[in-house]
């Protein structure tokens, strides 16, 4: 009986260390419960825009230049639309990364281009979106 139990105990000791690593080496695939909008959808829109006509939008700085590309429309569990996956850096897709840009931090300009008045070094610093 105390053999089995001193098995046990090692056996649940071993296994505590790499169930709490496989949790933290996990990547966010979901932040804050956001969840991939279907671009056929006509029912939800931003600004009167679609989420087929979002996704592939350049994103552009204050400044004129271009930062980035909405890759995927990003909504909460009731199908609103809260944030997009931009994707930006890198060269010829090698090296590039997609974050999650809240719809609060985005405009659409006059000239009917996406705007924002964060830098790349800003878009770096958010949440990654891994679809």
């Amino acid at each position: 009986m105390l053999k089995r139990f001193a098995i046990l105990t090692v056996a649940a000791a071993l296994t505590m260390p790499a169930a709490a690593i496989a949790q933290t080496a996990a990547p966010n695939t979901n932040p804050g419960g956001l969840v991939e909008l279907d671009d056929d959808r006509t029912d939800v829109n931003w600004q009167g825009r679609s989420i087929d006509e979002l996704e592939d939008m350049d994103l552009y700085n204050t400044g004129g230049d271009k930062i980035g590309e909405v890759e995927e429309v990003l909504g909460d569990a009731s199908g609103r639309i809260t944030a997009v996956a931009v994707e930006f850096g890198g060269t010829l897709g090698i090296g590039d990364k997609q974050v999650v840009v809240p719809l609060d931090r985005l405009q659409l300009g006059q000239d009917g281009r996406l705007v924002t008045d964060m830098v790349e070094e800003d878009l770096a610093q958010l949440q990654e979106w891994e679809d």
